[in-house]
């Protein structure tokens, strides 16, 4: 039997660049399963989110949080120029999904604006690959309140004035 050429050193290098490429892709659709903590905001109508696959979720007491803060991730995207550097992160409506280790269920935080959608919500739900049977509802949260949604309605603005004429 003849014995096979041994390849040139360009083809080795391309099998090796193909075989991880391979790997990598493989390993990407393993923890694509895998639900996940993290950090979101709603900019122009679409999610950008930063996201920790829980099983390396950065421990907080009884809970597992994404290590990143809003205002880093949101300097990371002006930097790649997803977003406006004229615009501050705290003037956009965002969120966060932690995991409650006691309760063994995700619990999902965010603006107002963003809860009023449900397509927002779903997309949110199905980027972080987050099951319906282990995640409590999403819930409004005092720190995820962009300048839309502090805006008073005529009713509070009403009771707030007839508090002063007392």
């Amino acid at each position: 039997m003849p014995k096979t050429p041994k390849p040139s050193k360009e083809i080795t290098e391309m099998l090796d660049y193909y075989a991880a490429k391979n790997k990598a892709s493989r390993e990407q659709r393993k923890l694509g399963s895998i639900p996940s903590v993290g950090i979101f905001f709603v900019y122009d109508n679409r999610p950008l989110i930063d996201s920790t696959p829980v099983n390396e979720a950065q421990p907080y007491g009884d809970f597992k949080g994404h290590a990143k803060g809003h205002p880093d991730f949101w300097k990371n995207l002006q930097r790649n120029g997803i977003v406006p550097d004229d615009v501050e992160y705290d003037e956009v409506p965002r969120g966060r999904v932690g995991f409650d280790d006691k309760e063994k269920c995700f619990l999902i935080f965010m603006d107002k604006c963003i809860l009023e959608n449900q397509g927002l919500v779903d997309q949110i739900r199905t980027s972080l690959n987050l099951l319906p049977a282990s995640t409590a509802q999403p819930r409004l949260d005092s720190h995820y309140k962009c300048p839309g949604c502090k805006k008073k309605s005529e009713s509070e603005l009403k009771q707030e004035e007839d508090d002063w004429d007392f």
